[in-house]
């Protein structure tokens, strides 16, 4: 093979990576419907979390909390994904979608008690990282899909000056 093939060879892998992250890193294929399919193992995992996260906390705000982080880290049944222009919405069953773009730029909202919320989206890598700030903590969301996209991992971090570490948990959503 002569060195201006290989150079030629070389250069089209090359742009043709570059191609291929360019279109994971915009959105496009986390487009669709998820529906939970962890099963009862990572459903207990997540129980297991959240009992360990709620056991430290002092006995009296517990009575507070504990309603409020079980409704707040309940496992949703469906996440819908989809792009409208630039911007990416994920709708996480009940809630509604929210649409945002994925360069940090922070968006206001009302938590799901009515709480002022601010969220920012960003990449890292080929997953999407979903952060929110109220008064009463931060919740952490990162999406990941599958090397085939045909699922897609959701790992959960929630954090509240209440609890004394992180509760985090991780979830696994089929493609429908």
């Amino acid at each position: 093979m002569t060195y201006r093939l290989r150079a030629g060879l070389a250069t089209l892998v090359f742009w043709s990576a570059i191609g291929s992250a360019a279109q994971a890193l915009d959105g496009r294929d986390y487009v669709g419907n998820f529906a939970f399919s962890g099963g009862a193992a990572e459903t207990t995992a997540r129980n297991e979390a959240f009992k360990a996260a709620t056991d430290s906390l002092n006995p009296v705000f517990r009575v507070v909390a504990k309603p409020f982080l079980e409704s707040a880290t309940k496992i949703p049944k469906t996440i819908k994904i989809v792009m409208q222009g630039k911007d990416i919405g994920i709708q996480i069953d009940p809630y509604p979608m929210r649409v945002s773009g994925l360069d940090s730029t922070p968006f206001r909202f009302k938590g799901t008690i009515g709480q002022e919320s601010t969220m920012t989206r960003h990449w890292e890598g080929a997953t999407i990282v979903e952060m929110t700030q109220s008064s009463s903590g931060s919740r952490g969301n990162t999406y990941r899909l599958s090397g085939d996209g045909k699922s897609m991992t959701v790992v959960t971090t929630f954090q509240s000056g209440q609890l004394k570490a992180p509760l985090r948990y991780s979830l696994t959503y089929r493609r429908n």
